[in-house]
């Protein structure tokens, strides 16, 4: 369950800083770094997602 939550947040985060401020800081809509906060969590939260539908 905590896997959603923290993808939810990361896709929400995402489309709000690439999608629109991205519109008014074209600088911002581009790859992430892997040292971004956001980036960990999202990986964080995929390995958390692949695990615990291998448990099941």
């Amino acid at each position: 369950m905590l896997a959603f939550v923290g993808l939810f947040i990361v896709t929400s985060w995402s489309l709000v800083k690439q999608d629109i401020l991205g519109l008014i800081w074209p600088s911002l809509h581009g790859p992430l770094p892997l040292t971004d906060p956001f980036k960990i969590l999202a990986n964080i939260s995929a390995i958390a997602l692949i695990f615990g539908t291998w448990v099941l």
